[in-house]
């Protein structure tokens, strides 16, 4: 029980270094990026669509092949993204 107290006091004594305190400008600037990488990334999943689209048009006959490439490819970005 005492160490749990005096890990408590501890980590209130602490200050937080990894906790940002960002200016308006800061706020605002972060802001643009994010909505500037959120269209982006619309922009190059909807041509990653378009060029499975017509990968399928032109090869009828390797399309399980395409698909299962999308496939990995996902699940190799969604295990490379942060969470």
């Amino acid at each position: 029980m005492k160490a749990v107290i005096r890990a408590s006091i501890l980590s209130l004594l602490i200050p937080n270094f990894g906790a940002a305190a960002f200016s308006d400008i800061e706020i605002k600037q972060l802001d643009e990026i994010n909505k500037s990488s959120t269209t982006q990334m619309n922009a190059a999943h909807l041509s990653l669509r378009k060029a499975i689209s017509t990968a399928i048009e032109d090869n009828p006959e390797k399309i399980q092949l395409i698909i299962e490439l999308d496939t990995a490819w996902r699940v190799m970005i969604e295990k490379k993204m942060p969470a």
